[in-house]
């Protein structure tokens, strides 16, 4: 017999439309867990479907995203020189996310439904990507339940309590590690800012694109109510 994740992962690629006739049909099989998994909205099965699609880019996204990580704790310590790389960095992140979000939007054009939970599939892409350990594991393998939760977070994901603590050094070399700070403090909130821009580009985009699906299937039920 299949494995309850095998068999969770059937669940979870089913199609929305076909979601809860699947469902019975595993529990029917033996699958009693199941029974309890609900249907996932359409951007987390957009997120699942995904991850499972293109394994090349989830791949790179969680090495670059640990580097990204590894680069603040090292800008936090007073590292000099980093700013360059953290951008480069966050570039290549940027990229592997929209190679996603797009295999996200064909997914959804697949089954016929507007590609706008695109964007919130991306949303959830990096969230996982920036948490790790079992939320990104089930994301990569198709199989999360539930929508995580954005997490209380440094820009990339790196907790304060995971920041290192400040020694006491002589008043110069603080100074001079206060310096460097701004300057990497500098570069974080750049990025921070260029990713609220970007969430709110992309927010007006899904609600011109819904805006758009709404007014087609309205123009399909006026043309199907003349024939």
């Amino acid at each position: 017999m299949d494995s309850e994740r095998e068999l969770l992962k059937e669940l979870m690629a089913a199609p929305p439309a076909e979601f809860t006739a699947v469902r019975t049909r595993l529990v029917r099989e033996g699958a009693r867990d199941l029974a309890k998994v609900r249907k996932p909205p359409l951007k987390l099965w957009a997120a699942n479907r995904a991850m499972a699609a293109r394994r090349d880019a989830v791949e790179r996204l969680a090495a670059v995203t640990r580097h990204l990580q590894e680069l603040e704790r090292s800008i936090a310590r007073g590292q000099t020189g980093a700013g360059a790389e953290l951008r480069s960095a966050a570039a290549d992140q940027r990229r592997e996310l929209d190679v996603l979000e797009s295999e996200a939007r064909s997914q959804l054009t697949a089954i016929h439904v507007s590609p706008s939970a695109a964007v919130e599939a991306r949303d959830i892409i990096r969230t996982a990507a920036l948490a790790g350990a079992e939320l990104w594991s089930d994301l990569a393998e198709g199989v999360l339940t539930h929508p995580p939760d954005e997490p209380d977070h440094a820009v990339f994901g790196v907790t304060e309590a995971e920041l290192p603590r400040p020694r006491v050094v002589d008043a110069k070399r603080q100074q001079e590690r206060f310096k460097r700070l701004a300057e990497a403090a500098a570069v974080l909130r750049a990025e921070a800012v260029r990713l609220r821009q970007e969430a709110e580009r992309l927010q007006d985009e899904a609600q011109q694109m819904k805006r758009r699906a709404d007014s087609a299937e309205a123009r399909a039920s006026e043309a199907e109510s003349k024939l």
